[in-house]
């Protein structure tokens, strides 16, 4: 959380997803929410992602079967152990072909939003797999991923409410092409951006993410700096209440100020922080220095 402090970031979202049972995952959200709780740290909205995949030491016949013996644990079980710990706010799942079928998606979310559960869902990473028309029909806040969905349900998506979100850093790790980003500009379909910190994409720089989006995908700083900051903010509620991600009286003072006088800087740096100082509610807690 300090590396990705240095690089400006104020509010992140932490999801859980690798413990893959009941009590590590709720270890997880119980880690995190001791870490939200550091003062100086970025703020964290926490979000369950038991459903990331299935455990792999499950004896049963066949991965179909081992997949719905896991979705069934995770609705008897799992969510009503988190339910119970209140850590999570929201509810997460890998929507994909080889991972979680568009039913079980549906049965998970069903009961994580009955919980009082934001919807939020990975969809359409590797191809088209439905999962955006799917999130779109759940009016899930977000969409993850959301490389290979067709433009037809991102505009259905732009009508539902649903913000579709970019995690550029994995299709760059994994060296595959970039999602068509341009596609939802020239439609005016709102979109965010973000890092997909996770094991096999281990960067937690934003304005590396803005980076990859100006200078890969093709669209100005100013859309990748909306990608990045009042887009996102939409989809988080703080507990304080105060809005974020905008400068203007009367939200939260968190924002950074840049080592150059060309605002465009923030994305254009690629390797380097392009951070001189950040406030967290108003205090400076980073300076070049650090």
């Amino acid at each position: 959380m300090a590396t990705a402090l240095h690089y400006g970031t104020t509010m992140m979202e932490a999801k859980s997803g690798y413990g893959l049972d009941t009590e590590s995952e709720l270890r997880l959200l119980h880690g995190a929410r001791e870490l939200a709780r550091v003062e100086g740290l970025p703020d964290l909205d926490l979000t369950w992602l038991g459903a990331h995949a299935a455990p792999p030491s499950r004896e049963v016949k066949s991965t179909d079967e081992n997949l719905q013996a896991y979705v069934e644990e995770i609705l008897s079980e799992q969510l009503p152990a988190v339910l119970e710990q209140g850590i999570a706010r929201s509810a997460d799942v890998f929507c994909e072909p080889g991972w979680f079928t568009l039913e079980q998606t549906e049965d998970i979310c069903s009961a994580g939003r009955a919980g009082g559960l934001e919807i939020r869902l990975h969809v359409d990473e590797f191809c088209d797999g439905g999962g955006m028309a799917l999130a779109t029909e759940l009016a899930a806040a977000t969409a993850d991923h959301a490389h290979h969905s067709p433009l037809e349900s991102r505009l259905e998506a732009k009508k539902s409410g649903t913000l579709q979100g970019f995690l550029l850093g994995t299709p760059h790790v994994m060296g595959d092409s970039m999602p068509p980003v341009k596609t939802c500009v020239e439609n005016d379909i709102a979109f965010t951006i973000a890092t997909d910190f996770n094991p096999n994409c281990q960067t937690l720089s934003m304005p590396f993410i803005g980076s990859l989006a100006v200078q890969r995908c093709g669209i100005d700083p100013l859309t990748a700096l909306v990608a990045a900051t009042c887009n996102p903010a939409t989809g988080i509620v703080r507990d304080d209440g105060l809005e974020q991600g905008v400068l203007k009286r009367g939200a939260v003072a968190n924002l950074n100020i840049l080592k150059s006088k060309h605002w465009e800087s923030w994305c254009l740096q690629p390797g380097i922080s392009p951070i001189d100082c950040t406030f967290l509610g108003g205090k400076i807690v980073v300076n070049e220095k650090m």
